[in-house]
């Protein structure tokens, strides 16, 4: 019994949208982007770990294992 109700959540999370869990946000003001952003990059060598910091005037500065930019 247990294994079968294992089977019917496994399908339902498989088969089941992933739309509402990540909605889209119009951004009204750069202020709401302020904070520290991390997450992944595609460069020309590979993926790699990427993390930005962003100020409330918009200015940022990202970086990489490879280097930084501003």
């Amino acid at each position: 019994m247990k294994m079968r109700l294992a089977l019917v959540v496994a399908a339902m999370f498989a088969l089941s949208p992933l739309d509402g869990v990540a909605g889209e946000k119009q951004v009204v003001d750069v202020k709401e982007l302020a904070g520290s952003w991390q997450g992944w990059v595609t460069a020309e060598m590979g993926d790699e770990r990427a993390t930005m910091n962003v100020q409330t005037d918009g200015s940022y500065k990202a970086s990489t294992t490879r280097g930084t930019t501003s």
